[in-house]
């Protein structure tokens, strides 16, 4: 089976080790991917080096033309912006097995507005709302609250629409800066909530459109910062602990799983794919934040090297709608932990810019190791055959271990090691306590 991963970040890279990794396999390509990832044997670009072809809307005819010249058998659609594009619905009509909801289901991520009302439809445990496009009806909503707000930007927003207040200031604050795009977002519709207080979890499952099977549960670290400090980011780390979260949690996730998979039947919307739950846990009541409609970045890092099943045999099972012929879980043997390095300047909410077009350096010691695996995101080459940084999170490193310290050690040794002008780490990912709410 030939697979084409679409997407250029860290999550595409362990999507696509874990595709080499599978019996099912024989061709891995990435498209449009990035230097580092095409550095991993194995892994082929869709096109040659010298055509480069833009992930756009008005792309996806090209990249299914190729595709079937290369006799591609099954597509996985990394990025949430290409799902609400609809590639996944044409590349279907294009006769090709797609792992990836269609437009319409894909608005469970890409408007927050329609995923609580959703939420709200199908019984589904979330926090208080208001959806509105009105500046004055949000700010009435904030007077009125009894509680601490969150307000998010409807649309999608590379996990950066989020705000989180303490005081109604604050929140008025983030209605302005939201609807006027002064902090790098800008949005016509928001989504008010109550402050959940917990901890997070993400849960991410594979589903056919009547069945489920939970690759895992994960931990994101999102502020930029040590101590859940800073802004929110598209992620700066995760772990994963099979012994964690406890079963009563994990039955509360597999519940939400199969009212979300009865909602979406009811609405005649057929999802075959990943799907993303971003719980709050309070008072051992799990809340759904929100949906994706893709494996998780970085969490996907985490789960992807903790399956113990064969990938290409998940991705058949769910294109031929037979996951209820697995146990509903993945269950890992280890612990392991993802740091994600970031350029100078990330997230940018204040548009400084980023420090980008350092050199990376990478000792042999770590590029070697059987310690770490390195997924590489934001990366570029430069004229010497070198690597240097194009984006904010510039790559990522993964260790396992018998408990989540002994993977922590390994990460962290790697990183000192790798040498990147103006760069950043969190110094707290696999402490639990760190990423509380």
């Amino acid at each position: 089976m030939k697979l084409l991963i679409l997407g250029s970040g860290g999550r595409e890279h362990a999507l696509a080790l874990g595709g080499l990794k599978s019996s099912l396999i024989t061709h891995v390509y990435v498209h449009p991917g990035n230097a580092g990832l095409f550095l991993s044997h194995g892994i082929l670009p869709l096109f040659s080096v010298s055509l480069s072809v833009p992930l756009r809307h008005d792309s996806k005819e090209i990249v299914a033309a190729r595709a079937h010249e290369l006799k591609i058998d099954l597509v996985v659609i990394g990025p949430e912006n290409l799902l609400a594009q609809g590639y996944a619905d044409y590349l279907s009509e294009q006769g090709f097995k797609v792992i990836g909801p269609g437009k319409e289901a894909a608005q469970l991520e890409s408007s927050k507005g329609f995923a609580k009302a959703f939420m709200e439809q199908y019984g589904i445990p979330t926090a208080p709302y208001l959806s509105t496009n009105s500046r004055r009806e949000a700010e009435q909503f904030i007077e009125e609250a009894a509680f601490s707000i969150v307000v998010k930007a409807d649309e999608l927003a590379q996990g950066k629409g989020v705000i989180v207040t303490d005081t109604k200031a604050e929140a008025k604050a983030a209605v302005c800066s939201l609807l006027s795009g002064r902090k790098s977002v800008k949005s016509q519709k928001l989504v008010l909530e109550r402050r959940l207080k917990g901890y997070e979890i993400s849960s991410i499952a594979l589903v056919d459109g009547d069945s489920f099977f939970i690759l895992g549960y994960a931990q994101d670290y999102k502020r930029a910062f040590d101590s859940d400090l800073g802004p929110n980011t598209g992620g700066m780390g995760a772990q994963l602990d099979p012994n964690w979260p406890p079963p009563s949690i994990q039955r509360q996730a597999e519940a939400i799983f199969q009212k979300s998979l009865n909602g979406l039947k009811d609405r005649g919307l057929a999802y075959q794919g990943f799907m993303f739950l971003g719980l709050m846990i309070e008072n051992d009541q799990a809340f759904l934040l929100e949906y994706n409609v893709r494996s998780g970045d970085p969490e996907t890092q985490v789960l992807i090297p903790s399956l113990n099943i064969d990938l290409g045999l998940l991705f058949l099972h769910v294109t031929e709608k037979t996951l209820h012929q697995l146990n509903h879980h993945n269950i890992p043997d280890q612990c392991f932990v993802h740091v994600v390095l970031a350029s100078g300047g990330y997230p940018d909410v204040d548009g400084q810019g980023l420090d980008l077009d350092r050199p990376l350096f990478i000792p042999v010691e770590v590029a070697d190791s059987d310690q770490v695996i390195i997924y590489f995101a934001g990366v570029d080459r430069k004229v010497d055959g070198g690597l240097m940084n194009k984006g904010g999170r510039v790559l990522g490193l993964t260790a396992c271990g018998a408990n989540v310290p002994e993977a922590r050690e390994k990460v962290y040794n790697a990183l000192e090691k790798i040498k990147l002008e103006g760069s950043f780490y969190r110094k707290d990912i696999g402490i639990l306590e760190n990423a509380n709410s």
